[in-house]
């Protein structure tokens, strides 16, 4: 019993560093945008973490909430997700808050945001745990598992996606600073160009 319990220990963990390891892949392969890595982190969740839905959610500079990448028959029906104001969204408690938030069961426990409990009402009761992206003590997006029927998701499986999140705010960060960079050097090239 106790041979079964490391093998299974050491295969999970093997599973969970080789995960992390396609994401860093999939960043350091795609500099300019982020999305490819949302891809992956999405990927990698649905194969380590029983889940139905999931997005990645991205806050732009004006304060509105964008669809990264999204997997499940949720996520699908919100594929023609418009831009919206961040306090309206299911992540706006989690970036308030700057912490992992979890909800065993969104249509019948208590300290469910309302957002949250309005949304099982639309689509069906589920668990959700919502991964704030942080940069820089800035809220740049967030990660939302959900699974239906409810269960609780584990401690192990809270700690993966907070260092999902993590990731994504690495490969967002990338995205802009390479934009920048390109800004500033086509805005450098425009002004030799004018001395000329």
């Amino acid at each position: 019993i106790q041979n079964a319990r490391l093998f299974n220990e050491t295969k999970e963990a093997l599973e969970r560093q080789t995960a992390t390891a396609e994401v860093l892949e999939a960043i350091s392969n795609s500099v300019a945008d982020a999305r490819p890595v949302f891809d992956k982190i999405l990927d990698s969740c649905q194969r380590l973490i029983d889940c139905t839905d999931l997005a990645v959610m991205t806050v732009d500079e004006q304060g509105l909430v964008q669809l990264g990448s999204v997997r499940g028959d949720t996520g699908r029906r919100f594929s023609s997700y418009r831009p919206v104001a961040l306090e309206k969204t299911v992540i706006a408690e989690a970036l308030r808050e700057q912490r992992l938030m979890s909800y065993s069961d969104a249509l019948r426990r208590d300290g469910v945001p309302e957002v949250v409990r309005r949304m099982a009402a639309k689509v069906g009761d589920f668990s959700v745990v919502i991964a704030p992206m942080i940069w820089q003590q800035r809220g740049v997006g967030a990660l939302f598992v959900s699974r239906s029927p409810p269960r609780e998701f584990s401690a192990k499986e809270k700690a993966l996606l907070e260092s999902f999140a993590d990731q994504a705010v690495i490969a967002i960060q990338n995205a802009r600073l390479f934009h920048e960079a390109q800004a500033a050097r086509a805005a450098a090239e425009s002004a030799n160009e004018a001395k000329s």
